[in-house]
Formats: structure tokens, C-alpha cells, sequence
């Protein structure tokens, strides 16, 4: 038998059905963030809540307006 190794303990989010093909990034995205939120350098991040898609869409688009990842952002169509 394997050995298993728990780098942090697991997140526990809501399950939310997916029906649709582009929401699975966002989901992982939260649980990056939920795990993040799990060490002290990262404890705030988000103001300690873990967000939802909404919020990590707007996030994205005001990240955009200050220049990251402006490959991203001209292929999704923001600016």
C-alpha cells in the first residue's frame, strides 16, 4: 500500500453542479484560495472568505485594467 502524505488539510467548499464546459477553472481556483487561506503568509488573502465565481471573475477583469496578463485579457475580449 501507498503512503499518503497531507500537505494541509482539505479544503471543504459546496459542491455546485457543473452544466456548463468553463466553470471547473474557476472551482479550482477556489481551491487554490482555500488552501492558500490555510497558511499564515496567505491567512487574509481574499479578507479570509473564499470567493465565489462572480468574484473571482471580477477580480480577474480588474487585474486586467491594471495590465496583467494582457495576452489573457485580448483573448477573452476585455481590455
Amino acid at each position: 500500500a501507498g503512503s499518503r502524505w497531507d500537505l494541509c488539510e482539505t479544503p471543504r467548499l459546496p459542491y455546485y453542479y457543473q452544466a456548463d464546459r468553463w466553470s471547473c477553472g474557476y472551482r479550482n481556483s477556489q481551491m487554490l484560495v482555500a488552501a492558500l487561506q490555510q497558511t499564515d503568509a496567505a491567512a487574509g488573502l481574499f479578507g479570509g472568505a473564499v470567493p465565489d465565481i462572480p468574484s473571482l471573475q471580477q477580480f480577474i477583469e480588474v487585474a486586467w485594467g491594471n495590465g496583467f496578463d494582457t495576452g489573457g485579457a485580448e483573448h477573452f475580449g476585455s481590455s
